[in-house]
């Protein structure tokens, strides 16, 4: 479940913090969208290495399976969503 739901939580969070910074200082339409992409992508960059730090004994190839095969795909299609979302909102 967190393979399908961490990618477009985060990139909501991010696009939420570049939607702000868009208000504050004029952070451009497409950079808010970046913000986000690059949000929902983290899952997939920092997980595996915080699991094996936290639980060093636990088997690495589900994590590593579970976030680059489900998150990254997640990640990439989530990219139409946060499009349309800087249009409304932008």
């Amino acid at each position: 479940m967190y393979g399908l739901t961490a990618p477009i939580i985060h990139g909501l969070l991010g696009f939420g913090i570049g939607l702000i910074a868009h208000e504050l200082t004029g952070f451009s339409a497409g950079g808010v969208i970046l913000q986000a992409v690059m949000a929902a992508s983290s899952s997939d960059i920092s997980g595996p290495p915080t699991m094996r730090a936290a639980l060093p004994e636990a088997n690495s190839s589900a994590y590593v399976g579970t976030s680059t095969g489900l998150g990254t795909p997640v990640a990439i299609l989530s990219i139409p969503l946060f499009i349309a979302l800087a249009e409304v909102f932008i």
